[in-house]
């Protein structure tokens, strides 16, 4: 017998969808790359802004830590109040507020000013980024659930590329950087018009043939922190969230850096938006072959999720460090190196979220996205651009004693940069450790087990016949229990898993401690 998803994706493939719900879909995805290019519409002109403001990389990184806290903060909130109430007004607000912060980012005269509203544009976006997830898993099921999300989320390298390339060009046809922040706000207002009259809000669970009503948060709180396949799909977010945060702030300007080396003459726009191509075309092949690869062999063996996340983190890290001493010497290496790491990165993205959607329950599935965003920033990029920014600041004050200003502000922070590098090998490994719980924890969706005593009787029937008298696939056979599952106990899980959680954020404090 097949893994037992696939009574729920055969029904998904031969159910009549109705048009209304294509629209609602296609209106969510829309939006969600109109939120990623707002995202990291500065990071292809960050020369610029750095100019203008007379700031450092230290201060500019900041730029992107505080647009990521108060992102990271206000998502468990706004996934509380989506598993209670209506998604669809919720949404509209995050996103009438970001593009009305945004705005007002353009406007700004002053340095904190700019970050105050920069960190205005984080709630909103955490608004939308928290709660629209949901609505796609109450309006799909199965196949075609994995299809949409991965679709949804070709917005992050498709978006942060499309942000590169609009970025550059409205500065550079416009005169000014702040034009980069306007031009985008007019598809913001029809965005917020087309929540408001055309989206519709799906009761939760029915498309599962679950009617689910909300429990006490604490509850939902201590399932998530027990649910082992959501906690370490977590912490290999977390560290992809980390090497995110590092490559799309500082990998366009780095290039620029290298470029101006053996080319002086590099036109920082042209590269930006050469960098925004390379990054949306390889991000999409990415979540592309992702999906492709999973999709059937995840029906019989569920780990292929994790570990496909896994094995392509472990591939891009090196090309994307080779990537930086290619820039020294050679454009069409360089960016050859970036498209084949940026691949292997972004297989995982879409890969991920559907990880986190199969193995929650749907009542809770708005506050585990939630929870997956506080602790992925907060530990992921709400640091990672100030803290590379920090430590080349202080590499470039040491290596200006015995280097040219051009070699010594390029080499600073390339050094920098080889953090978030080593983090992506550190992702992989909690992307294997994943594959280790996932099958036993979806077994316990599909059986509807809400608590121990009903999940203890999942994992029995699991290993029974079923009645065409075919046995089921048999846990006990599967290499990664046998590999890490019986190396961790149970009862250390919470520690070990917390304890992963905050590796991350001893580093960056060690940072400061040591004086960088």
């Amino acid at each position: 017998m097949e893994f037992l998803r696939n009574t729920s994706r055969t029904s998904a493939t031969t159910e009549h969808v109705s048009w209304h719900k294509w629209v609602d879909v296609c209106i969510l995805i829309f939006i969600n790359f109109c939120n990623y290019n707002d995202r990291y519409s500065l990071a292809g002109i960050l020369i610029d802004v750095q100019a203008e403001f007379d700031i450092r990389n230290e201060a500019a990184g900041l730029i992107q830590t505080l647009f990521i806290v108060p992102y990271t903060l206000s998502a468990p909130v706004f996934g509380f109040f989506g598993d209670r109430y209506n998604r669809k007004y919720i949404l509209a607000f995050g996103v009438g507020l970001w593009n009305a912060a945004t705005v007002a980012c353009s406007f700004s005269n002053t340095y904190w000013l700019f970050l105050l509203f920069r960190s205005v544009m984080g709630l909103g976006q955490a608004c939308f980024t928290t709660v629209s997830p949901s609505i796609i898993s109450d309006l799909f099921v199965g196949d075609r659930r994995s299809r949409l999300l991965a679709i949804f989320y070709t917005a992050i390298p498709v978006g942060n590329g499309m942000a590169y390339v609009v970025g550059a060009q409205a500065t550079e046809l416009l005169g000014t950087w702040r034009w980069s922040l306007r031009v985008p706000v007019f598809v913001g207002v029809m965005n917020v018009l087309l929540i408001l009259l055309v989206l519709r809000h799906p009761q939760r669970g029915e498309v599962e043939g679950r009617h689910m009503s909300a429990t006490p948060w604490t509850k939902d709180l201590v399932y998530l922190l027990t649910n082992k396949s959501f906690m370490f799909c977590t912490l290999g977010f977390t560290a992809v969230a980390f090497t995110a945060g590092v490559t799309t702030w500082w990998a366009p300007k780095l290039n620029v850096l290298g470029f101006r080396l053996h080319r002086p003459d590099v036109n920082q726009y042209t590269e930006s938006s050469l960098f925004g191509i390379v990054s949306m075309v390889s991000g999409f092949l990415g979540l592309l072959i992702g999906y492709v690869a999973t999709f059937q062999a995840k029906e019989s063996y569920p780990p292929v999720d994790p570990l496909v996340c896994a094995v392509g983190l472990v591939i891009s890290a090196p090309l994307m460090t080779g990537a930086t001493y290619a820039s020294m010497s050679d454009r069409i290496t360089t960016y050859a190196l970036l498209f084949g790491g940026f691949v292997f990165m972004n297989l995982n993205w879409a890969l991920t979220v559907d990880i986190c959607m199969n193995v929650v329950v749907p009542s809770r599935r708005a506050l585990a996205m939630g929870m997956q965003l506080l602790i992925g920033h907060t530990f992921g990029d709400a640091g990672s651009p100030s803290l590379t920014g920090l430590i080349s600041d202080r590499l470039y004050d040491h290596y200006q004693e015995v280097e040219e200003k051009e070699t010594n502000e390029f080499y600073s922070l390339q050094h920098a940069y080889f953090l978030g590098m080593a983090v992506e090998l550190l992702a992989g490994v909690f992307f294997f450790l994943n594959a280790a719980f996932i099958m036993k924890d979806l077994l316990k969706i599909d059986e509807g087990a809400q608590n121990e005593e009903q999940a203890e009787a999942a994992k029995s029937q699991a290993n029974s016949t079923d009645d065409a008298g075919t046995k089921k696939h048999s846990w006990k056979e599967d290499p990664w229990e046998v590999i890490i599952i019986k190396t961790i106990k149970f009862e250390h899980y919470t520690a070990l898993t917390w304890s992963m959680t905050i590796v991350i954020n001893d580093l960056q404090l060690s940072v400061y401690d040591w004086g960088f």
